[in-house]
């Protein structure tokens, strides 16, 4: 008899497990007694390997001919669905899953994610045009988007979960090297592939929030403790720093004055030293004069200050800046606050 795909091949077995002897069936081109594997089924110990060394025996045949317990058999389905969901966890894992996280960037897995989920969604709703059609058959190896779309449909409706679960036995026995038969476990793949990127589009677009709600919530700039009494201190200051080349002659005092009383300047400070300098320089602002910024400070430092040629800082590479050479003159330079 041979195996079908057919909603009730194992709800429609007679029974399963009730035997008095293993069935002793020896192949004649491998001369392998099957009898330890259909063993195996019965007590649902068998792996996803051995299926698939054994693709060619039908086990099908033996379990519908022997079988008779409805529990055990219940049992045995459930083995071979748990079977059947490795199988496409392998083939997510090691397939597109293993592509999309080998991309580095995360705007390149961005615009990854929009393609192959517009491509997904467009073989669900049937509305693949002839340029889509042929971005899913390079990308997802589906030459006949018409079959997938019936396919996804049926996986979908989570028919693998229940009693119309797809046969599964006739997928991997009939399809481990016969790419078109194995066509609907490639599909399911597919599918997790797909709620993998919805995950990960969700994750995204959350932290993206977050960081706008963080922004948002971050002061304009830095508020120095005092400040009322010490502008005298701030005018030392800026006369400092420019006489010491770290903040060019161009720099108005209104502006440096505005950064300390959390008022945007209307012109950047104009920050000619090193990176190194300005980040040693916020460093001992922050530590002992400004009031806390704990997880903006950097963000916030971005914003007022531009370099030599005019450029804004890179807010990532403030954190990872050693301290410069000049040090000690910084810190004369702060002194001055006190």
């Amino acid at each position: 008899e041979k195996a079908n795909l057919d909603r009730n091949i194992i709800p429609n077995l007679e029974s399963v497990l009730q035997y008095k002897e293993p069935p002793k069936v020896i192949s004649e081109e491998n001369k392998w007694d099957p009898s330890e594997y259909y063993q195996s089924w019965v007590n649902c110990t068998v792996t996803l390997d051995q299926w698939k060394e054994h693709v060619n025996f039908d086990i099908i045949y033996e379990l519908r001919s022997k079988l008779t317990s409805k529990e055990v058999r219940n049992k045995v389905y459930i083995h071979q669905c748990q079977l059947y969901n490795e199988h496409i966890q392998n083939l997510f894992d090691g397939g597109l899953k293993k592509k999309f996280e080998a991309i580095e960037s995360t705007q390149d897995k961005l615009l990854i994610a929009k393609r192959d989920l517009g491509l997904i969604n467009k073989i669900i709703s049937r509305t693949v045009d002839e340029d889509s059609a042929k971005q899913i058959k390079s990308i997802f190896i589906k030459p006949y988007w018409e079959k997938t779309a019936t396919e996804f449909e049926d996986i979908l409706r989570n028919k693998p979960s229940d009693d119309v679960h797809c046969n599964s036995f006739w997928t991997i026995t009939n399809g481990w090297y016969d790419r078109k038969s194995n066509e609907y476990s490639r599909s399911a793949a597919i599918i997790k592939y797909k709620k993998y990127l919805e995950v990960f589009m969700e994750s995204y677009e959350k932290s993206t929030k977050e960081k706008k709600q963080k922004a948002e919530n971050l002061p304009k700039a830095y508020t120095l403790i005092n400040i009322a009494k010490k502008h005298a201190q701030l005018t030392k200051l800026l006369n400092f720093l420019k006489d010491a080349d770290f903040i060019s002659d161009e720099g108005e005092l209104t502006d440096f004055r505005n950064i300390f009383n959390n008022i945007l300047p209307e012109n950047k400070i104009p920050w000619i030293g090193t990176f190194e300098e300005l980040a040693y320089f916020i460093k001992l602002l922050h530590k002992k004069y400004i009031e806390k910024i704990p997880k903006g400070i950097w963000i916030v430092t971005a914003t007022l200050f531009i370099d030599s040629k005019g450029h804004l800082f890179n807010k990532t590479k403030f954190r990872t800046q050693k301290n410069p050479s000049r040090a000690d003159l910084i810190e004369e330079a702060i002194q001055l606050l006190d």
